[in-house]
């Protein structure tokens, strides 16, 4: 009785073994399609079932056009989304026109595309999933759709040669490590929906000089601005009730900065003079973070406000 229950048992897993479950399920001309739940509608993918594998013929390469709609054996297909990694380490990809039907682009659905230098996200999209354009090194600007809520994480991590983004004001929150290390970018507009940015969101911007954050920000989390050096315009609004740590701090060790920038709260401020002899902390402050003016060696008077209910090692080291 057991070796009968056995036989089919072990044909069942020889058959199933035999299978390849690929990424796509039709392919027309030069693109790959996946069939979602959803019916009639379709996602773009990669070829073959593995992406670490796809043979060099069959990845894309030059300029793309994605269409709104697809046909294959009588049946037509609305391309409702880019599916992750579609495009992943298609470093020939030059150019991507993605259509009006597209609501998503997955998780590091263009990473590694080292020759795209444009892009224009539509207003049909309203997601972009984390490591979207993940070390796009020659991306130099992007134009995100006004359907967009969400920035993914580490969307745009390592894009160095970014030097322009728009963000609409349908975004909510900027994810984690967003524009982490763009290097080249000098200047970013927040609009006034966002209401979170998250940790490193904008480390490692060398470029960014100066920033506004908006009314409607409630929390700036830890990092969110580390190793922005070149920033030297800072004004948080009273809206904001939680900083993260170091959220604003400088790669370099405090006694290397520039008179008159200092940390309160691991925020960094910039005070109105070089050789500040005084400044005022606002309200909202909290905590006067370690080494807060530490250096600061022209400081006479601070005036510290009652919300203030802990002052951290070092926060006055060299103030003579």
């Amino acid at each position: 009785m057991r070796k009968t229950i056995l036989k089919p048992l072990l044909a069942i897993v020889c058959i199933l073994s035999s299978i390849t479950l690929y990424a796509h399920d039709f392919e027309v001309d030069g693109i790959y399609y996946r069939l979602l739940s959803e019916e009639n509608q379709v996602a773009v993918t990669y070829y073959g079932d593995d992406v670490y594998d796809v043979p060099k013929e069959y990845i894309y390469t030059g300029s793309v056009t994605i269409p709104e709609t697809v046909t294959y054996q009588g049946a037509t297909y609305s391309v409702t989304s880019i599916g992750n990694e579609a495009f992943y380490c298609c470093t020939g990809l030059t150019e991507i026109i993605i259509p009006n039907s597209v609501t998503s682009i997955g998780e590091e659905a263009f990473a590694y595309c080292a020759c795209l230098t444009e892009v224009t996200i539509p207003n049909s999209v309203t997601s972009i999933g984390e490591r979207a354009f993940n070390d796009c090194s020659g991306l130099i600007s992007i134009t995100i759709g006004n359907s967009v809520t969400s920035i993914g994480d580490h969307a745009f991590h390592y894009c160095i040669g970014l030097t322009e983004v728009t963000i609409p004001n349908s975004v909510n929150s900027i994810g984690d490590g967003a524009f982490y290390l763009c290097t080249s970018l000098t200047s970013i507009d927040i609009p006034n929906s966002v209401t979170k940015i998250g940790v490193e969101a904008f480390s490692g911007c060398t470029s960014l000089t100066s920033i506004d954050i908006p009314d409607s920000v409630t929390e700036i989390d830890r990092r969110a601005f580390y190793g922005c050096t070149s920033l030297t315009s800072l004004d948080i609004p009273d809206s904001v009730t939680e900083i993260g740590g170091r959220a604003f701090s400088e790669t370099k060790w405090l006694e290397e900065r520039p008179k008159g920038l200092v940390i309160i709260n691991d925020i960094l401020y910039s005070c109105t003079d070089k050789d500040a002899t005084s400044i005022d902390i606002p309200n909202s402050v909290t905590k006067i973070g370690v080494g807060a003016f530490e250096g600061c060696t022209s400081l006479t008077s601070v005036d510290i406000p009652n919300s203030v209910t802990g002052i951290e090692d070092g926060a006055f080291y060299k103030c003579i």
